[in-house]
């Protein structure tokens, strides 16, 4: 026999016993009810009979007239009840009035109880105030010292925005300095700042970048976009051989110059690092060759040196 057959025989059994032994619980308590209920009627019948007096037998009838016997005596109850109190038939008696002194004593005592109820309530009202005194007491202790919180840090913030302000006009100024910067723009991240072409070289040939916009965050995030060309190489923009899609990636040195300059709000600073690293000789040796933007002519590039010579 298999083991599922087994499993089948022995759920089927115990689904049996389950149902005979709960048709068994039920039958027990069903006979238990029914004599129960059988000992309560018989219970009630006996005290019905107890209760219900039987009436005598009639007399067989007789041929001459026979005296009627004396109706019994009623039985005494066992519990007997006291008597009324009797009702006073007479008027009221007068309540005896006090004298003089008597009098006397009432109304001080009356007067003393008033002026003792009255020292309680004030003396409660009195620790009420005190309470609330103490709170108020508090209260106005936290209060002045939040003020005095507060007008220091007015003072600090007055003082702060006038070095931010002489601070910002510098950097604006500096930065408009810079002979790499076409435009810089102010924004509610930080700077906004174009670039000015550039050009670098690959040993043999001077390859044109194009111009930059560079935004610098006050946070420090630095994001670099080529508005002049931006290849597609292996299905990513490239704007610069080392800026993957807006994200440039800066070697040690640089990246702490500009995380330094900006922590001490020298933007000037930071946006000369980052030209600096856009202009550098390892563009050569960036991610993507520069053969994927322009190269200048020797002749075009020569004209634009003799023009800055007469310039």
């Amino acid at each position: 026999m298999s083991i599922g057959a087994i499993i089948l025989i022995s759920a089927f059994g115990l689904g049996v016993g389950i149902l005979v032994t709960a048709f068994t619980v039920r039958m027990v308590r069903y006979l238990r009810t029914q004599r129960l209920e059988q000992q309560q009627r018989a219970e009630a019948l006996e005290q019905q009979h107890r209760t219900t007096v039987p009436l005598p037998p009639l007399p067989p009838p007789a041929l001459f007239p026979v005296p009627t016997p004396p109706p019994p005596a009623p039985t005494p109850s066992k519990q007997r009840r006291a008597p009324a109190p009797p009702r006073p038939t007479g008027p009221l008696p007068i309540p005896k009035v006090p004298g003089l002194d008597g009098q006397r004593r009432l109304y001080v005592e009356w007067c003393g109880k008033r002026i003792s109820d009255a020292e309680r309530v004030v003396a409660a009202r009195r620790e009420q105030a005190e309470r609330a005194l103490s709170d108020a007491t508090s209260e106005l202790f936290r209060t002045g010292q939040l003020l005095a919180d507060a007008e220091r840090r007015v003072a600090w913030l007055e003082e702060l925005r006038r070095r931010r302000t002489d601070a910002a006009g510098a950097d604006f100024d500096a930065l408009a300095a810079l002979p790499t910067v076409a435009r810089a723009e102010p924004a509610a991240y930080g700077w906004c700042v174009v670039t000015t072409g550039i050009r670098v070289t690959d040993g043999e040939h001077r390859v044109d970048l194009g111009k930059y916009e560079i935004h610098l965050g006050l946070t420090g995030r630095c994001r670099v976009f080529n508005q002049s060309c931006r290849p597609i190489v292996g299905g990513t923009t490239w704007d610069h051989p080392w800026v993957r899609n807006g994200e440039p990636v800066f070697p040690p040195a640089t990246c702490v110059r500009v995380i330094r300059a900006i922590a001490t709000s020298a933007y000037a600073e930071a946006i000369t690092a980052i030209v600096e690293f856009l202009a550098g000789d390892d563009a050569a040796r960036g991610l993507v060759p520069l053969t994927h933007w322009p190269r200048i002519a020797p002749e075009k590039e020569a004209r634009d040196g003799l023009r800055r010579i007469v310039a």
